[in-house]
């Protein structure tokens, strides 16, 4: 992978910043492969986020007043 890296930095160095190259098949294939492999492990995770935003909110508030006047 490294090396499928190192020769893309070493095109786009050469290619102005708009131009695009060819698909590299190595990069993708790994991306798809990890996106895959996240997606599988967070269908599995218990879904413990936080809703309660009060205490987040009223610490914002201190510290726009504090700051911001």
């Amino acid at each position: 992978m490294k090396a499928a890296v190192e020769d893309l930095l070493a095109k786009k160095v050469k290619m102005s910043e708009s131009e695009k190259g060819p698909r590299v098949e190595a990069i993708n294939n790994y991306i798809e492969k990890k996106l895959e492999y996240y997606k599988s492990i967070l269908e599995t995770m218990e879904n413990d986020r936080n809703t309660d935003w009060d205490a987040l909110e009223e610490e914002f508030r201190w510290v726009v007043e504090r700051f911001c006047r």
